[in-house]
């Protein structure tokens, strides 16, 4: 497998405001990720773009769930990330090694300004539409718990096929960063997962460190000017890469009818 630094690839490309859902949603990416759906069948409830004109095979994923009540959110991260292990093929036994680390955020007004702060810092234009609070009772001090962000990354080492005889050594070493947005105002869980696939993977822990390091600090042109800025590779405490920060940072929801 090709192993391209996404640092020199974000560097020369320009971010662009696409359409999801139709014009109910949007968010930014890079100018070259194009829409999986003009080449083949994407289900309804997905939105799907992949860098198809270089050769980082990154892929975001945007998808509609219905809310999972037997899910805590607690347990979220771990859930999703167990669920798309599953889908990806991996090894039973390797699904909960590479979890790099979760966070769980309120997405409604808190009372304390540092999660306010975090929640605007990862999500500034996100928010939930007062009529829909009232509709759904969700300004109470209870269902405020229900409405939240889990944040996780890590990597998948992804076997190439499920015959169940292949090695890790054969596997390809997949980088995650996820964020699942727990809306129950709508009975939604809402997925917006990023995947790049790094190198083969090895056995060795330290060269899964090293690949993921190529993803944690890209540079993006946010205005489409050809002027690049870094966006850093942290929010708050937590290591995500610039192009995912940059999708969440510009992620809304426009039309909530979208939902029923």
């Amino acid at each position: 497998a090709v192993s391209i630094s996404l640092n020199i690839y974000i560097t020369t490309t320009k971010i662009i405001m696409v359409d999801l859902f139709g014009g109910a949603m949007e968010a930014s990416i890079p100018s070259s990720w194009r829409d999986v759906s003009q080449i083949r069948q994407v289900p309804d409830n997905q939105e799907v773009y992949q860098d198809c004109t270089e050769e980082t095979g990154a892929v975001l994923v945007v998808e509609i769930l219905e809310y999972q009540h037997s899910v805590t959110n607690d347990v979220a991260p771990n859930f999703f990330w167990m669920d798309l292990a599953d889908s990806n093929g991996v090894p039973m036994d390797q699904r909960h090694n590479n979890l790099e680390s979760s966070e769980v955020i309120n997405l409604l007004d808190d009372e304390e300004d540092v999660k306010k702060q975090r929640r605007h810092e990862i999500l500034p234009k996100f928010s939930i539409p007062s009529s829909l609070l009232r509709k759904n009772n969700a300004t109470s001090s209870i269902n405020n718990l229900h409405n939240v962000c889990c944040l996780t990354t890590g990597i998948q080492n992804v076997v190439q096929g499920k015959e169940g005889h292949e090695t890790a050594a054969a596997a390809q070493c997949i980088h995650i960063e996820m964020c699942i947005l727990r809306l129950t105002v709508v009975e939604t869980d809402l997925l917006i997962t990023l995947s790049v696939p790094t190198t083969t993977a090895t056995t060795s822990r330290s060269s899964n460190n090293e690949q993921e390091a190529t993803t944690k600090n890209m540079d993006i042109d946010e205005g489409g000017n050809g002027n690049t800025t870094t966006f850093g590779g942290t929010i708050g405490d937590k290591q995500y890469s610039n192009v995912f920060q940059q999708i969440l940072k510009s992620f809304q929801i426009k039309d909530w009818s979208l939902f029923g």
